[in-house]
């Protein structure tokens, strides 16, 4: 499912199923996201389970086990005229952990790990306790900002 916006487009691909989760809630808040932090050019959002999310672990980031969101950035490659930013990873399974087996609760924690995602293309990093606190805090930001735009979600 692609969406175009003016000035950047946001792709949303699911490598799992999740029962009840309304996929298009979910690339409207992403759109929203990503214009409320300016990234500007082509994202990918791909919902993935634990096994993937571990393999590009410890491929790209040399990490054993799974985590919750992973980010790639892309540097801003200029690709057949189209911006590329970069990819969110989020592992659903973890996702559906967090928050339990309800459809919209598994949305919005979600929608938080895609928020945490972007954050990650912005520039923000949570290497640090401090860095992961100002991190959590705005993902939560841009949760309560833009989700109640995105219907009930």
């Amino acid at each position: 499912m692609v969406k175009r916006g003016r000035l950047f487009r946001v792709s949303f691909f699911a490598r799992v199923s999740l029962k009840g989760v309304r996929r298009g809630k979910l690339l409207s808040f992403a759109k929203k996201a990503a214009d409320f932090l300016s990234l500007k050019g082509e994202i990918n959002i791909i919902l993935a389970g634990d096994k993937y999310i571990r393999k590009l672990n410890q491929k790209f980031l040399g990490r054993s086990g799974t985590t919750d969101v992973i980010s790639f950035s892309f540097d801003v490659k200029e690709v057949a005229g189209n911006r590329k930013i970069g990819e969110v990873y989020v592992n659903a399974v973890k996702a559906r952990k967090f928050a339990g087996n309800a459809p919209r609760a598994i949305e919005r924690e979600i929608a938080f790990l895609i928020a945490h995602g972007l954050l990650h293309l912005s520039g923000m990093n949570d290497a640090t306790e401090k860095e992961r606190g100002k991190m959590l805090s705005a993902g939560q930001s841009i949760l309560n900002l833009n989700y109640s735009h995105c219907g009930d979600l």
